[in-house]
């Protein structure tokens, strides 16, 4: 008990750690336009502080739960001033040209803490720390007009796919037929199974291994996400594109890129994607995404020989409660 105590508070303060190196950089970089050095240095001593605390108690076990849920308080405290002072005194960054409707909610930061947060069964979560995450992320902005019905080229070869909730992240939820997911306000008590990601990653239930399938993804109520295929026995903390089993498409705050293996490979857009097509050709070896906002066109394509069937694969950024990708109904042509 007490190892394990000692190592989720070693994980907490590398959290606190990352937190504080990234809005450190970005006091150096700007100090001269911007005057928030008292705020970082009053972050400073209370990370200090929270540091000795945590060191002090290490010899006393006490109430695992109360101390580990105390610790949790602290970084989310910290994280909380850190984005107010970050927020307050650094407004602007030029440098930066985030996609229309979007704004910057640390994910730069918070992202590599996601499994830390999320894999651990023990680790409580309760609705303080959800309301503080909500309030930190930003909602997709609403749209003025509705996007245009575009008709696929690849229509033909459409597959109806869900969701599979034996693969889905203990923070995200089901609705509409299993053909909608989203980032929940509570961590969800799901059946224990072996297939479940412990990240905010799910699977399609169906399958493929030969042919050509076609699926439309719809991400208006998203701002970062990403879509791919991946092979069915990808590890259960891996991240879609970060190994040889998954490809994908990322969506984040400044771009979008692909990714398989670890590479990544940007692509050159205005505009992000309000509607993803996915085009699956085993024949051709190949597996392509396209934007369909106002007309069809190619985002990325990948070489493609899996060894084993893929499933359709998708993630969304854990902090952005209420955030959600939907499958489009698609009328075969």
């Amino acid at each position: 008990m007490k190892k394990c105590i000692c190592d989720q508070e070693e994980m907490v303060l590398r959290i606190i750690e990352e937190e504080w190196k990234v809005a450190q950089q970005i006091t150096d970089s700007t100090d001269k336009q911007f005057n928030g050095k008292n705020h970082i240095l009053d972050l400073q001593k209370k990370f200090e502080e929270v540091k000795k605390t945590s060191s002090g108690q290490e010899a006393y076990i006490g109430d695992p739960i109360q101390k580990i849920s105390n610790i949790v308080d602290a970084v989310e405290e910290l994280r909380r001033q850190l984005e107010a002072a970050v927020l307050k005194n650094f407004p602007a960054q030029p440098s930066q040209k985030p996609f229309p409707g979007t704004s910057n909610n640390c994910e730069a930061a918070a992202d590599g803490a996601e499994e830390m947060f999320l894999s651990s069964d023990s680790f409580p979560r309760n609705d303080s720390i959800q309301e503080a995450s909500s309030s930190s992320s930003s909602a997709p902005s609403p749209r003025d007009r509705e996007l245009p019905m575009i008709s696929s080229r690849f229509s033909q070869w459409m597959s109806i796919i869900t969701f599979d909730d034996e693969t889905l992240g203990c923070n995200l939820e089901l609705t509409g037929n299993k053909r909608k997911v989203r980032v929940s306000h509570t961590r969800k008590e799901y059946k224990h199974s072996t297939k479940r990601f412990r990240n905010s990653q799910v699977l399609g239930s169906q399958s493929f291994s030969e042919g050509r399938h076609y699926w439309e993804i719809n991400t208006e109520e998203s701002s970062v996400w990403a879509i791919g295929v991946a092979s069915g026995d990808i590890g259960r903390t891996d991240r879609l594109g970060m190994n040889e089993l998954s490809w994908c498409i990322k969506c984040n705050v400044q771009h979008i890129s692909a990714w398989h293996n670890g590479q990544e490979t940007n692509i050159d857009v205005v505009d992000k994607p309000l509607r993803v097509g996915v085009f699956l050709d085993f024949p051709a070896k190949s597996f392509s995404f396209y934007s369909l906002t106002d007309k069809e066109t190619c985002l990325h394509k990948f070489e493609i020989n899996a060894a084993n069937p893929v499933y359709p694969a998708f993630w969304i950024y854990f902090l952005n409660i209420g955030e959600g990708l939907t499958i489009n109904d698609i009328h075969r042509n």
